[in-house]
């Protein structure tokens, strides 16, 4: 079967946009098609005309063009233009990189017309949103996935193996840090920035990763917020958040300090940090120093994290590999047959519920708001 894949956006993550990498999804359709023969069609969507230059770009330093049929196409990414280029290229799957709150919106819309979805983080921003199209998903009998990278990462799944053969113990606490340049909102995510916040955005991760290794639910919420305001600028930068999570008569809490307040001299882009206690030992992941020093001339110390995504020059190619590219990868495998585990519509219930409940938090100053998932997990 002919795939006939759909890029929503054409922001960083595509194409690495503003910034000095190639992003995720395109470098990781460079590498799957490099690796397998498949009869692929791409169509790369642009609001504007910068945004079909630096996917021209990208795809020109890759070569994708070698490699699959490359196609652009102007949206004004509502969901009625999108349909319309879904019926008119006979589009079967789509990877969604819109931002945060037009997710719901354009995620349903390629479900109804039977599309095969993968949808960057977070999934959409409530539950109930969640819980309808992971219905609609099953009704259809279509992929619906979540680019939950960090499922990916071997610290990460070297703490839930560690966990299941109960090296750990019972969970007592988990401590979560995780910071970023403050320059990505201000410049990167300007346009949308006020329409989602950094907890949904970044903190998302780790509440999926809390579910993924321990299988505990979350049952209550507690968040702080914390505003940055000038004349020109007004956002939430940092959000601290408690989690009771439960499985059965268990229960433990996790801290969240997540914010978007870090120096643009700090020594790495995300400053990540992911701390578990149990009742037999405790598991600490740095997730900001991997190891890799790289002193530059004019910027000083960086900690380096080619796990991520590592662009491998050789002599006469380039290589893409690490847990974003395989998070990527893992959907494409998907559509084309080879069956992967992957992180569902379904159970992306869990942190679209948290992302709500923190929300809803933080505008009660702290006040606890309980989660009920139900049957819906």
């Amino acid at each position: 079967m002919k795939i006939r894949l759909l890029i929503l956006g054409s922001g960083m993550f595509v194409n690495g946009r503003n910034s000095q990498t190639r992003g995720v999804i395109l470098p990781s359709i460079y590498q799957f098609l490099k690796n397998n023969s498949h009869d692929f069609e791409v169509y790369l969507t642009h609001r504007s005309q910068s945004g079909k230059e630096h996917n021209s770009k990208c795809c020109q330093f890759l070569s994708i063009n070698d490699l699959g049929q490359i196609k652009h196409v102007k949206s004004d990414f509502s969901p009625n233009d999108i349909e319309k280029i879904v019926e008119k290229y006979q589009i079967n799957s789509a990877i969604n990189s819109l931002p945060d709150h037009l997710h719901y919106s354009t995620c349903k819309v390629l479900l109804k017309c039977g599309v095969s979805t993968l949808v960057v983080k977070p999934f959409v921003l409530n539950k109930n949103e969640a819980v309808e199209l992971a219905e609609l998903q099953e009704a259809k009998k279509v992929h619906g996935q979540i680019e939950f990278h960090k499922r990916h990462d071997h610290s990460n799944r070297y703490l839930k193996s560690e966990y299941m053969k109960g090296s750990l113990g019972d969970i007592l606490k988990i401590d979560v840090r995780y910071s970023q340049n403050k320059r990505l909102p201000l410049d990167f995510f300007k346009s949308w920035k006020n329409f989602s916040n950094v907890f949904s955005y970044l903190g998302v991760h780790y509440v999926d990763l809390i579910y993924w290794v321990t299988g505990y639910l979350p049952t209550k919420v507690s968040a702080f917020s914390s505003r940055y305001f000038d004349e020109k600028i007004d956002f939430e930068h940092s959000f601290d958040v408690i989690i009771e999570w439960q499985l059965a008569d268990k229960k433990f809490n996790s801290n969240f300090s997540i914010n978007w307040a870090e120096m643009e001299s700090s020594q790495a882009t995300s400053l990540q940090y992911f701390n578990t206690l149990g009742t037999k030992g405790r598991i600490n992941l740095n997730q900001t120093d991997r190891g890799i020093h790289h002193i530059y001339e004019k910027n000083g110390l960086k900690h380096i994290n080619p796990y991520y995504v590592f662009e491998e020059f050789g002599q006469d190619q380039i290589n893409y590999s690490g847990y974003g590219i395989e998070s990527v990868v893992s959907f494409l495998n998907n559509i084309t047959n080879k069956k992967t585990e992957y992180p569902s519509f379904k159970e992306g219930i869990i942190s679209s519920a948290v992302i709500e409940a923190a929300e809803k938090s933080s505008k009660l100053d702290g006040m606890s708001v309980k989660i009920s998932l139900g049957e819906k997990i």
